[in-house]
């Protein structure tokens, strides 16, 4: 089952209480769980860098404040001085295989194997900045990864959920034939104890690989985010708090444009209902979501529509914002003022807006005709 073995849980729960920790207090019981809106709350990153490190349990509270000489606190230390433009996250997490110094790049999707012994620094350099030759070996990672916040060192919420959750996605994906190509560790911290369970999935879609996180995952959530995203496609709405590359603002709208194409489909062919909530159940009801679209005066948040295009591959702007890219809106919230007729049009009320020329026009032939009926009807009344 994807909720862990009996025997796993049991003995999760034991060591648990050994330890002096409460699961009703760090656990997927804990009062917190969904208690915040999860969209917005990754920081905007355009990449992501993973080293295997051996056992997580032994992994420092804060591998960038480390002052081990080990590799570890090398690429860490490495990263932060030369990643170069990207914003990039790092973070350790567990080998598949029991190799250590396996370095994982993300959106590359390319494995680097280093060595103690080597050059950390030029290795940044030349792999993550792009900034000389590479000539540290390496080979292409394909399938989906998925990693978990296990980190106990830092938090008892990762370190608790975590182990739970690494044992049932695995246990999930061997059920439903995906072990050998749902690649499934766990990692440091992620961001964000509070919402532990915290999951990062990278996955390779029409072309392109998207690194979603999702927070208070609990083992019941498994097999859906399983089906319904890495096998679906489809984010998993209650949980999801954003993708690599998109800015805080930008995760919130996009979650709006999901829900809006969501409520838009017809009832019962909504993908991936979420477990204790209404997704999929849109028959009869008013679409009340706003989206970003492109209008004559902009980008604008105007009311949903039922042919929304899909929310990750529309284009929302052309422009860039220190940071990433951005969501464009008029200055102050109105629509930039045209060269001709635009301050007399824009407080007009919205129905003399919305009226096309034909209907002014056959507006205007009404009241010439009957204009034209009362003189005659006067006319006669005289001769009379």
């Amino acid at each position: 089952m994807a909720n862990g073995s009996p025997a796993e849980v049991a003995s999760k729960y034991a060591a648990a209480k050994a330890a002096k920790v409460d699961p009703k207090k760090v656990g997927f019981e804990r009062p917190e769980m969904h208690s915040i809106p999860l969209a917005g709350t990754v920081k905007f990153y355009e990449q992501h860098v993973f080293l295997t490190a051996g056992d997580g349990k032994k992994w420092p509270a804060k591998v960038e404040k480390s002052t081990s000489t080990g590799l570890p606190a090398k690429l860490a230390a490495a990263v932060s001085q030369h990643a170069g433009a990207k914003k990039t996250n790092f973070m350790l997490c567990d080998s598949s295989d029991g190799a250590e110094g396996d370095v994982l790049v993300f959106p590359n999707m390319v494995k680097y194997r280093l060595q103690p012994s080597d050059d950390v620094a030029a290795f940044v350099k030349s792999a993550l900045s792009l900034d000389g030759e590479i000539t540290t070996p390496s080979e292409p990672i394909t399938g989906s990864h998925v990693f978990i916040c296990t980190h106990n060192s830092r938090d008892a919420r990762c370190g608790y959920c975590g182990p739970l959750l690494v044992a049932a996605f695995k246990e999930a994906a061997k059920e439903k034939g995906l072990a050998e190509s749902v690649h499934i560790r766990g990692c440091s911290h992620t961001g964000g104890h509070k919402y532990a369970g915290n999951v990062i999935i990278y996955r390779e879609r029409e072309g392109k690989v998207e690194g979603d996180w999702y927070g208070y995952v609990s083992p019941a959530d498994v097999t859906t985010l399983l089906e319904q995203h890495i096998q679906g496609g489809k984010i998993v709405e209650k949980l999801w708090r954003g993708r690599m590359g998109l800015t805080e603002e930008q995760q919130k709208a996009v979650l709006k444009r999901v829900a809006a194409s969501r409520e838009a489909e017809p009832s019962g062919t909504a993908g991936g209902t979420c477990e204790g909530c209404d997704c999929g159940k849109a028959e009869g009801k008013k679409l009340g979501p706003e989206v970003m679209e492109a209008t004559p005066n902009g980008f604008q948040y105007v009311p949903a529509k039922a042919n929304l295009a899909d929310p990750f591959t529309s284009d929302y702007a052309s422009t860039t914002i220190a940071g990433g890219p951005a969501l464009i809106k008029s200055e102050g919230g109105s629509p930039p003022q045209s060269d001709e007729g635009a301050a007399s049009s824009q407080w007009m009320p919205s129905w003399v807006q919305k009226l096309e020329r034909k209907d002014v026009v056959m507006g205007a032939a009404v009241v010439v005709a009957a204009g034209v009926l009362i003189l005659w009807f006067n006319s006669q009344r005289r001769a009379a």
